[in-house]
Order: C-alpha cells, then structure tokens, then sequence
C-alpha cells in the first residue's frame, strides 16, 4: 500500500483534487489531506533544505506566512485560523512541488479540470430540469442562486470562475494548435464555456470574459485591421447572444437588472464596503502598516455596517470583496506587498504557468 501511494503521480494527484472541487468547496479540505499524506511519503531532508533555500518558495509562500504572522493581533482567532486553513494550499503546493522531482505537467492538468467543469455543468443542467419537473416551476432552470448551489453545493460565481479558467486554457490551445481537427475541438470546447458562463449569468466573469477575449485578440493579431476585425465580429456576436440569452435566461437578465437598476446597484455595494474598510483604517493610523490582523475584518466591518446602518451589508454579512483590500485591511502594507509576490510568482512562471491571463483570473 505505501509503496503504491509512493509511486503516485503528482500530475494526477492534483488533478484528482481539482476533479473533485467544482463539486463541493467542503472537499478541498480532503484535498489538501490528500496532499499532505503525498508529501510525507514522498518527503526526503535534503530536498527540503533545497526548498528552504530557494527564492521562488518564499516568494511564493510569503503570501501565507505573513498571514500566519498576522495572526497574533487579530480580534476573531476562531476567524484568523479559518482563513489560514482555507488558504494552506498556497502553502503546501509550493512545498511540495520545489521539494519532489516530479516535472509538472499542466496539460493533463487542466484536462482534469475541463473534465470536471464540463460534468459539474452538465449534472446541474439536468438537475435544474429535473427540479423543473418536480415542481412545475418553469424558471427552476434559470434562476441564478439556485443553479449551482441547489445541485452541487458551490455558489454559481465561483463556479464561473472554474469556467473562466477553462476558457484561458482552451483558447490557448485553439490558438496554438496547428492541426484543424484538434482546433476545431479546443474551439467548440471553448464556445461550450462561454456559452455556460453566459447561461449562468455570473456578471463577474462575464466582463472577464470580454476582457480575455479583447487581450487574446490583440495578442494574436499580427495587423491593427485584423485585431479591428477580430474585435468588431466580437461584440456583434457578444451583443446576438446576449440578447438572446437575456430573453431566454432568467439568470442572465436577473444579472443585467442587478447591474443596472438603482434597486440592486452592486456597484454602489462595493462602494459602500471600500469606504467601511477606509473608515476603519483611519480610525489607527497603524493599521496601514500592519493591518487588524488575520480574519478580522469581517467581524469589524458589521460594527461600521450598523454604525452606519447599512443593514443590507449587515445581514449579508459582506466581507471585502476585493484581495488587495483584505490584505490592506487585515495585513497592512505588507500583505499588500506579500499578495503582490503571489501574483508575480505566477507571472514569473515559477509553475509552468505558460498561459499568460491565469495569474488575471
């Protein structure tokens, strides 16, 4: 049994952890377990002295580490050590990865990945029409809180944002792949994601979405006409198939009206959390630098919600909603400047991270 564990592939591994996690963010605590056995069986000193000498660990790992430290001022310890477990992966996946000989390889990867998304997709559909059937409630379907969450347990947003990630990596491949019958896969594979995206309604990452669409385009684009052409066609059949998903989707148009309307302006939300964090910083000048420490923004920022008596925020229970400004806010400028690192691990392709807009996402 050891010997078969010792003998496992990290690609596998950690692409049969990614396999399970669409299906239920509870699961990436068995994930992390998984790994962690992996890395024990596999765990040789010298190998570790490496890691622990090596820059692109802690640039990497910084991240996790000052929110560890951060730990000792915060106001909520039950929250901080929440937050630290959530984000052990960043962590352990550094330590493993710098510490074995394993070579990563992203392309079976990430084709765990788009096997996963396409079945949780899928079984929510079915599920969502099953429900339909059940109930007589004809826009079960297409309601946008339930989609997701009602069948596989995880917020619809977060599950776009898997989506999302599966776009970056078929358009890569569409793009780079030569041959015409594997191009026309990658790219009905990716017409399924944007069209999944669409149908869930998620306005997040459907602005990402544009976003990565306009930055590929110029990317491979040898002439500004092309990268003109290329743009224009987009948007026109951006603006078709929205149009014919606000009309059919129930989520899709519930997502435009939050967008738009004065009632649900999501906009105004965010404003109102930023000003909250700003208000609390300046109440103590130190916290700019170090922060309120590890989880405790949230239980802070309810005290200035009815203080203020943002009641809608209060009973949502709003966090930051924004990476840079939790780091701010619980970290100071250090987390600012350890969250930075994260990303420009990523952007240094410390993992192989060939694919330029994952880091983005």
């Amino acid at each position: 049994m050891l010997g078969k564990i010792k003998n496992l592939n990290i690609n596998d591994l950690i692409g049969l952890c990614i396999l399970i996690l669409p299906f239920s963010p509870q699961l990436n605590v068995y994930s992390i377990i998984i790994i962690l056995l992996y890395w024990i069986f596999k765990f040789k000193v010298a190998n570790f002295i490496h890691v622990l000498k090596s820059k692109e660990f802690w640039i990497f790992s910084s991240f996790y580490l000052f929110t560890v430290i951060a730990l000792f001022w915060t106001c909520d310890i039950q929250n901080g050590f929440s937050l630290i477990e959530r984000r052990f992966s960043l962590f352990l996946l550094p330590l493993i990865i710098f510490s074995t000989k394993d070579k990563i390889n992203l392309n079976r990867i990430f084709r765990y990945l788009l096997f996963s998304t396409v079945v949780a997709f899928l079984y929510s559909f079915l599920f969502a029409y099953y429900s339909y059937y059940l109930t007589g409630d004809k826009w079960t379907p297409f309601r946008y809180f339930n989609f997701t969450k009602n069948s596989i347990g995880i917020h619809p947003g977060y599950f776009s944002m898997y989506l999302i990630i599966s776009v970056i990596y078929t358009l890569e491949k569409s793009v780079l792949n030569s041959a015409f019958k594997n191009k026309i896969k990658w790219i009905l594979l990716t017409i399924f994601y944007i069209l999944s995206i669409l149908y869930i309604g998620a306005k997040s990452s459907f602005f990402i979405l544009i976003l990565i669409v306009v930055c590929y385009t110029i990317r491979f684009s040898n002439k500004k006409r092309e990268v003109f052409f290329y743009l224009l066609s987009f948007f026109i059949l951006l603006v078709i198939t929205s149009y014919f998903f606000y009309s059919f989707s129930y989520g899709f148009r519930t997502r435009v009206v939050f967008l738009l309307s004065g009632k649900y302006n999501n906009i105004q939300e965010r404003i109102d959390i930023y000003k909250s964090i700003f208000f609390l910083l300046n109440s103590n000048p130190l916290s700019y630098l170090f922060g309120l420490g590890t989880g405790c923004l949230l239980p802070r920022l309810l005290e200035v919600y009815q203080e203020f008596n943002l009641m809608h925020h209060f009973l949502k229970r709003l966090d930051a909603h924004n990476i840079f400004l939790k780091s701010l806010a619980e970290q100071g400028i250090i987390g600012v400047i350890t969250t930075l690192n994260l990303f420009q691990g990523l952007r240094l392709n410390i993992f192989c991270f060939q694919f330029l807009f994952v880091y983005l996402v």
